[in-house]
């Protein structure tokens, strides 16, 4: 591991010691068709024209000048745009020769600022797929989970499980931040994040050695609204829902800009209130038949809060701080009515009627440090980046039941509660390098640390006698201690018209859980690994809009946190959920094979092998009578899809964009094995009603799905909206209607111990929503800086 550090730490040295090439101090005019200067023109220099992240940027002064220096002899693709003009684009040879640039002039002004060019719904790069939810009517009042179900590949299963392709064990980042949260900790959190707030979400399916290696499904990153205007500016906006229950939500961002300082600011808060309603029923020991019903009632009321600074101290040179604080509050109220049938023995049937109350206060508290230098004026920079994130959990259950006997007469009661309180806390340090050779040509390097503290607490008390007393066999601390050291490098660079990107990253990890319990234990786990990542991309034209792709990567997953806390959870009167403290790491071999014709039709095909997979295992303790679920190392999956997207401009007034999905999955278990093909068809379709009237449709069908060892039939959904805009665009107000044909009501098969459990699921999922925002906005543009963290796989396993 030492050996693994020091080469990276020699190979930074010796990259910023190579030679570049010659620099030209390019003096430059930016003027119009009549030759009159075009004052303060924005001039990006970009290395292809597919690309969005500029080599250099410069505005020209009043007079139209502008100076900028960068290497002789190279080529790149420039964006001019100025006020009132047409933006120019075209490529550019850097020479010592002066250059003019000219810009025309806008033929209808007034047209060409109330009627804008709409972004496609769904847009593809290279390594990733982007779904533009700004100005979509189909995003009213939803959330960033909601949305999410709308990105080609994706899908959210009944419990909250994000998938790409069928691939679970998704990460969540935020501008590029990982979140440090998974489970119901990050339901809440992307629940409390609202479409007002949101720009764009990108769908990373096979991410490169640049990011952590944990999450064997992807990345989703979630891109915020950004404000780019000098002075004040901002926006607010509210939403209301209703299904069976009504909701609300309401937000609000400041940003201001001055000189070399720009502060940016968000509140937002959402309450909602909704049913789910489980039915379910199964053999039982004795040749008996349990049936039961769960009517839950869940509430939800959250708050987020995120502040930024950052501070230009140079040309190319910043420091940025940031703090994301979410505080969300969650009750459920689940009454379980349950039954036990025997058709041979009726006088030996009893039944129990209990009430489950839930409530869990979720806080998180994230503190962020970024320092920023570009080494050069090739593009070239450093990254520095720290991260702390502290969280507290507190869970608390009380359980109230009553069983009776076949003639409903009372026979016991019981009554218990728990409380769990958890704490954690999370440090983060980055650092990172990349070396600009030429435009194609590109070095990144980099280590980081993660150390994580996990503290819980599991408390239980009963009644005995007619008072609450403690049980102390229950009782139990554990304590979970991780830290993860790592390294990686990656190449990038263009051979024979065919873009090249090798990869390679290590991780060592060392981990020690601590039961202090009435039977205590210590489980201990080192253990280092290696990444790699290979990606060819191919170009079949000459303006590399038709490509073959070719990708491999190797990812980890390592176990939830929660889900080694050896913890017990009554889902009802004869289900438990538990914790395994043994649990280990499953790995993933990701390929895939793509041609994309004209930068947006694409066919791809994958495989991907899971080893020591991480899956649900449901069995019936023959004491207790009881089923106990809880996860094993027990599993392996092979997985073969096959992806179609096309998108259609169908007329000017609308535009579809469809993906059509197969895959095979050939999964075994320790208690089931079994191969069936899958089909996932998505579609979107956007319609431009008016020059402030637009429409949306979305919806998607999947022939079932597999979830551990559940078994859910088919889901499908249809989501339908209108956006209305006035006061030149600055006020929107969007309707919309989620799942208009309730088909997100689920029927599932639980398979164990060569025994079914047969499950029906409604939640509130027909909704109609409404929201309105209004943005506001006074000075010159600017360009607001990301936020960068060096928080990224720790945070997605947090509960």
């Amino acid at each position: 591991m030492k050996k693994f550090l020091l080469l990276l730490v020699m190979t930074v040295t010796v990259m910023s010691g190579f030679a570049q090439k010659s620099a030209a101090v390019l003096l430059g005019h930016v003027e119009d068709e009549n030759g009159q200067p075009v004052a303060f023109a924005t001039l990006r220099f970009l290395p292809s024209d597919s690309s969005s992240k500029a080599v250099a940027e410069k505005i020209a002064d009043q007079s139209g000048d502008f100076i900028i220096d960068l290497p002789v002899g190279n080529r790149y693709y420039l964006i001019a745009t100025g006020a009132s003009f047409t933006p120019t684009k075209k490529w550019v040879q850097i020479s010592d020769s002066a250059m003019t640039i000219t810009l025309f002039k806008k033929t209808e002004e007034l047209e060409a600022v109330t009627v804008k060019a709409k972004v496609p719904l769904v847009t593809r790069k290279i390594d990733r797929v982007v779904l533009n939810v700004q100005d979509n009517a189909l995003v009213a009042g939803k959330n960033s989970m909601e949305i999410m179900e709308m990105a080609p590949g994706m899908f959210v299963d009944r419990n909250g499980g994000i998938s790409i392709n069928g691939n679970t064990g998704v990460r969540v980042m935020v501008d590029g931040v990982m979140l440090q949260l998974s489970g119901d900790d990050l339901t809440a959190y992307l629940n409390n994040l609202q479409a007002a707030d949101i720009k764009s979400i990108e769908v990373i399916a096979h991410p490169s050695a640049e990011y952590d290696a944990q999450g064997s499904g992807g990345i989703i990153n979630i891109i915020l609204k950004k404000q780019r205007t000098a002075g004040l500016s901002g926006s607010v906006n509210t939403g209301y829902s209703i299904g069976r229950y009504p909701g609300n939500d309401q937000g609000l961002q400041l940003n201001y800009h001055n000189n070399k300082l720009t502060l940016t600011g968000n509140y937002s808060h959402y309450q909602n209130k909704a049913f789910n309603d489980i039915h379910q029923s199964r053999t039982f020991p004795e040749n008996g038949l349990y049936t039961a019903s769960n009517l839950i009632i869940n509430r939800y009321n959250g708050q987020s809060v995120r502040l930024g600074a950052t501070y230009d101290i140079s040309k190319g040179q910043y420091i940025a701080l940031g703090y994301n604080g979410s505080f969300n509050h969650s009750s459920s109220v689940t009454h379980s009515i349950s039954s036990i049938d025997y058709p041979a023995s009726p006088a030996d049937n009893f039944s129990s009627d209990g009430h489950f109350t839930d409530q869990k206060a979720r806080n998180l508290n994230n503190f962020t440090f970024n320092y920023h230098l570009d080494t050069d004026s090739s593009g070239s920079n450093l990254e520095i980046m720290g991260d702390y994130t502290a969280t507290h959990n507190n869970s608390s259950s009380l359980a109230i039941s009553q069983d009776l006997d076949a003639a409903g007469l009372p026979l016991s009661d019981s009554s218990f509660r728990y409380s769990m309180p958890n704490q954690a806390k999370i440090l983060t340090a980055d650092i990172k390098y990349m070396k600009v050779f030429t435009p194609t040509t590109k070095l990144h390097i980099g280590g980081k640390y993660t150390g994580t503290q996990i503290d819980h607490i599991n408390q239980f008390t009963r009644v005995l006698d007619n008072s609450w007393t403690e049980d102390p066999d229950r009782y139990y601390q554990f304590h979970y201690r991780e830290n993860i050291l790592a390294g990686f490098m990656t190449l990038e660079t263009k051979v024979l018209q065919t873009e090249v990107q090798l990869g390679l990253r290590g991780e060592y990890t060392k981990t020690k859980g601590s039961l202090d319990a009435a039977v205590s234990s210590v489980n201990k786990n080192d253990y280092f690994n290696l990444f790699p990542t290979i990606f060819f991309k191919k170009d079949l034209n000459e303006k590399g809009s038709n490509y073959l792709s070719l990708s491999y990567n190797k990812r980890i997953e390592r176990p939830y946190y929660s889900d080694l806390n050896p913890y017990v959870s009554y889902l009802d009167n004869y289900t438990i959920e538990t914790g395994n403290p043994n649990l280990k790491p499953q790995f993933a071999d990701n390929y895939e094979l793509g041609l994309t014709l004209d930068n947006k039709y694409n066919f791809s095909v994958g495989y991907t092998q899971f080893k020591d997979e991480i899956s649900q295992i449901t069995h019936i303790n023959q004491d207790t009578a009881l089923v106990e679920i809880t996860r094993g190392n027990t599993g392996s999956t092979k997985r073969y899809s096959a992806t179609l997207s096309i998108p259609i401009q169908v007329t000017k007034w609308w535009r579809t964009n469809n993906t059509l999905q197969f895959r095979y999955e050939d999964i075994k278990t320790s208690g089931f094995a079994i191969k069936q093909p899958l089909y996932y068809l998505q579609t979107a379709q956007d319609f431009k009603l008016a020059k402030t009237w637009s429409a949306n449709l979305s919806a998607f069908y999947l022939n079932h799905a597999i979830e551990g060892n559940i078994f859910v039939g088919n889901i499908s959904k249809v989501d339908i909206g209108i956006e209305k805009k006035l006061l030149d665009g600055n006020l929107k107000i969007r309707a919309g209607v989620t799942d208009l044909f309730l088909g997100r009501k689920i029927t599932a098969d639980i398979k164990y111990d060569d025994n079914l459990i047969h499950l029906t699921q409604a939640r509130q999922s027909r909704m109609f929503k409404l929201s309105l925002t209004y943005n506001f906005r006074r000075g010159k543009s600017f360009k607001a800086k990301k936020i960068e963290s060096s928080s990224e796989d720790a945070q997605s396993r947090l509960q």
